[in-house]
Formats: C-alpha cells, structure tokens, sequence
C-alpha cells in the first residue's frame, strides 16, 4: 500500500484516469464505479437469471489477479488512451514500484514485472482499464446473452450449454495469450440457470437471492453499533421478510 505522502498523487492520478476511461467502460462492469457496486452487481446478476431461466451461465474469476498484471501489458494499454508524456512517466512509475517477484525470480520465470498491489487506490482503476480488454472481446467478439464483471468475477449467460463451453474456451485461450491471467479452477463453473449460482457472497436464483451461510453468520458475529446499519441493509436487500424479521430481533437482542 501506498505510504501516506503518496496517497493524495494516487488520488489526482485515480481521479485523471477515472475522468478519461469511465465512460469508455462497458456498462456491466460493477466495481469501482460511481453509481455501482455490489449490491447493484448482485441485483443484475439476478435480474439476468430471471430474464433467462432456460439458459446456462458460466461463472468464473481469475488466479490471483493483482499478483499478475503484466506491467509493460498495462502501460501499452494506457500509452494507447494517453497523450501526455509526463502523466505516462508518473503511471510508469507507480506501476514499476511494485512487483511480487523479486528481480532473480523475474529473470529466471518470467523476464517481465508483474503485480500490482490491492490496497492502492490507481489499482482499482488499472485493474478495470486491464480487464476491459477481457470485456471488448467478450461483448464484441463471442456476443453472449449477457456479460457482467464486479473485479475479476464475471458471468456469462448463453442459450446451451455446448455454446457456452465454446465461448470459456476461446475467452481462456484469449486471458493467457492477450493478458497473462489464467481462471481461477475452483470457480470455474457452468450452471443451469434455474439451478441458481455462488456469486459475489450470494445464493442467486431466477426467482431470488439469498446470503451465503458464511456471510450470514459473519454478520451475526462482527455485528456492533458501528456496522449495523450496513448489516441490516445487506440482509434485508438479499434476503426474504421472514429472516430479516429475525435479524432484526437479533439486533435488539445483541444491541438493545
């Protein structure tokens, strides 16, 4: 993470960078956004499935995505937005400041500078202007029913399963060649989608949506003064009146 001195150049270069590429993004990139999200990401996750109940969805994410950004991948891709010479030479110097290998493992396993750290604030908006090139090619070139990333989590909704197979073929073949990323195996996963699916902390049906156990009884566990209200917005906007009633009362139980 950035040292203090530093945190108010990563905020003008985040807000120069969020300036130029926002409005270039493709509408379904959830993170990171003004007026996005989660909770708005999981909302259209699941107004997708009730839209297609018959389809398949493919849900996947990438290994470790800020450990592997290519650098000189990056820069390549902000040199083709960026005009001016000395904001390239700070957003240079920024990304070369970090890497997760050391200059004897980049020699010997890969020659290039990878990673990027999560806690960085320009790493948010590099981790969207480097994924945007997986969203191009999904949204222009294999032309799914629907397309939707929050981080380095995406969906992919089609009409058959064999389809869709064919699409997490050539889109795997264009994250190690373009960009250096490989899926995430665990997470690799093509559903029906009246079956539901895990995304984003959530149970996500065509007909509804409901909290992962674990995320449930993390909000039971961490639940205080200072994040009940984030809490009782997260059950009551995932979950049905039934549970919430019972958070509620739980609430004045812990609380009260």
């Amino acid at each position: 993470m950035a040292e203090v001195r530093d945190r108010v150049v990563h905020r003008l270069v985040y807000q120069y960078m969020v300036d130029l590429y926002d409005k270039t993004f493709y509408f379904d990139v959830w993170s990171c956004r003004k007026h996005k999200g989660l909770v708005g990401a999981i909302e259209r996750a699941q107004s997708f499935l009730e839209a297609y109940p018959k389809s398949f969805i493919w849900r996947a994410d990438i290994t470790k995505f800020f450990d592997h950004v290519n650098h000189d991948t990056l820069l390549v891709l902000l040199a083709q937005k960026i005009n001016d010479p000395t904001a390239l030479r700070i957003l240079e110097k920024i990304i070369s400041s970090h890497s997760n290998l050391g200059q004897y493992e980049r020699e010997r396993v890969n020659p290039a500078a990878i990673g990027i750290p999560i806690g960085n604030l320009t790493s948010q908006i590099f981790a969207n202007i480097y994924l945007n090139e997986l969203d191009r090619f999904v949204t222009r070139i294999i032309g799914p029913f629907r397309y939707l990333r929050y981080g380095d989590d995406f969906i992919i909704i089609g009409q058959k399963k064999e389809i869709v197979e064919e699409w997490r073929q050539k889109i795997k073949i264009f994250l190690t060649e373009r960009l250096s990323l490989a899926l995430n195996p665990k997470n690799d996963i093509i559903v029906p989608a009246r079956m539901g699916l895990h995304f984003l902390g959530v149970d996500i049906f065509p007909t509804g949506r409901r909290l992962k156990k674990r995320n449930w009884h993390r909000a039971h566990v961490r639940l205080n003064s200072q994040n009940v209200s984030s809490y009782r917005g997260l059950i009551e906007k995932h979950e049905n009146s039934k549970h919430t009633k019972l958070f509620d009362w739980y609430i004045l139980q812990k609380l009260g």
